[in-house]
């Protein structure tokens, strides 16, 4: 029983950092939008980093800890080499998802500080992040 439970979990945290990956993703390209409204704009960059930090880094804390549960569970998983592979790229993720929470962030303190011109610049490196996480 136990490990359907690490299961569920281990699908709610994909579902979670996925759904927050991709809305956080296109909220960044929204805001980039020409012609959109100044409130507007600052909303949706707000809304990328709510996404960013609330819902796909959680996301990707619960897939570490169920997966933790699952390797616990059956440890005879830790001789499977697509693990380590698998593991790899989940560092690779936790990275990634960690600046693109920073990244978010500062783009909502340039925006209250007034620093326009450092925005575009973390916009396009946002994008960049983000298209590596997808890949």
């Amino acid at each position: 029983m136990l490990h359907r439970v690490a299961l569920l979990l281990h699908l709610l945290g994909l579902v979670l950092f996925l759904g927050g990956a991709v809305a956080q993703t296109q909220f960044i390209k929204a805001s980039a939008a020409k012609g959109l409204n100044d409130a507007v704009r600052d909303k949706y960059e707000e809304l990328a980093a709510f996404c960013s930090k609330k819902i796909e880094l959680p996301g990707l804390f619960l897939q570490i800890i169920s997966g933790s549960l699952f390797v616990y569970l059956f440890p005879g998983y830790l001789k499977a080499p697509w693990l380590h592979i698998k593991l790899t790229f989940v560092a690779i993720l936790l990275v990634l998802c960690h600046m693109e929470m920073i990244n978010a962030s500062k783009i909502v303190k340039a925006r209250k500080a007034g620093k326009d011109d450092e925005i575009d610049a973390r916009k396009k490196k946002h994008n960049t992040m983000g298209a590596i996480g997808t890949v």
